[in-house]
């Protein structure tokens, strides 16, 4: 800080000799430069405030998962490829893709969050000539996979995305499900259920429900593409894509719930209970590869690129 022998209003007159990323105040007659924020130095036009980089200095709150970028008298967080989020410390970057278990040798979790299912008689591995996917798929019948679960979203947004070939004659058939604590259907993706597609998340008052009532089900005996998609709160949409289509869009206002940590997530089977109480009429009998858990609302575009 310097202090100068000038008349009090030099400040106000411009009549000082504080630089141009320094701040002029008068106290008790006496002018007194300092440097901006995120500057050092005496902040004279003879002694000149000095660019701090808080990247170099770690003087960032930047996320772990996030780069530093430096820049005049501030820096930049900014998330890491793969990476989406706040890129502070205080919102953290999280994987975009937050889960994906491909279901051709095993239950393996290959986002990198090592969420990996445990097999309940699912068989992995098996080649269709019409899959989507020449590196195999597993086949449901009467069975599962499952796994503990903590289901990352950005402001309540997430999306799941699978290849299924539906090949049994059941009438509610649940590919994907997820509870936690007292809500069953925290999370539920329903290929066919009386007819029609549909997709469930939340509980109670903030349950969200988007369906295709009346609509003719995808054909069986060929592969289909899902996707399920869940907006950002404080107004989310559910959207649901089949093939790459909207065919069935709501929305709710004011609804701001989000997915709970530690519940379970299940591949083939409804649960009526965390990680339990199976309903052999809920399974899930088909083929199935690709399922894909994204922490952010996808769009349209990107699904299909997929």
């Amino acid at each position: 800080v310097a202090l100068m022998n000038l008349r009090i209003g030099e400040c106000e007159e411009g009549a000082h000799d504080c630089e141009a990323e320094a701040r002029c105040r008068t106290t008790t007659g006496s002018p007194v430069c300092s440097c901006n924020e995120g500057y050092v130095g005496l902040g004279t036009v003879a002694d000149p405030c000095v660019d701090v980089d808080e990247c170099s200095t770690r003087r960032h709150d930047c996320d772990a998962n996030a780069a530093c970028t430096n820049s005049a008298g501030s820096f930049v967080c900014a998330c890491n490829t793969g990476y989406v989020g706040g890129s502070t410390t205080a919102r953290h970057c999280i994987l975009r893709l937050a889960g994906y278990w491909p279901l051709t040798a095993g239950v393996g979790d290959e986002s990198g969050r090592g969420y990996d299912l445990a097999n309940y008689g699912v068989t992995f591995g098996l080649q269709d000539s019409s899959a989507p996917f020449s590196d195999g798929y597993a086949i449901f019948n009467d069975d599962h996979a499952i796994a503990l679960w903590d289901p990352v979203t950005v402001d309540g947004a997430f999306t799941v995305e699978f290849w299924i070939k539906r090949t049994g004659s059941v009438d509610r058939a649940h590919l994907w499900s997820y509870a936690v604590g007292d809500n069953d259907n925290a999370m539920l993706s329903v290929h066919v259920r009386d007819g029609a597609c549909e997709f469930l998340t939340g509980h109670g008052v903030s349950a969200l429900r988007v369906s295709t009532p009346g609509a003719a089900p995808p054909a069986p005996n060929q592969w289909h593409h899902f996707a399920s998609v869940r907006g950002p709160n404080p107004s989310p949409t559910l959207s649901l894509y089949v093939d790459g289509v909207l065919v069935a869009t709501s929305s709710a206002s004011g609804v701001a719930n989000v997915l709970s940590a530690g519940g379970y997530l299940v591949l083939g089977q409804d649960q009526d209970s965390p990680g339990g109480r199976f309903d052999q009429s809920q399974r899930f009998v088909g083929l199935a590869t690709e399922v894909r858990y994204w922490s952010v609302a996808r769009t349209r575009e990107e699904i299909v690129a997929l």
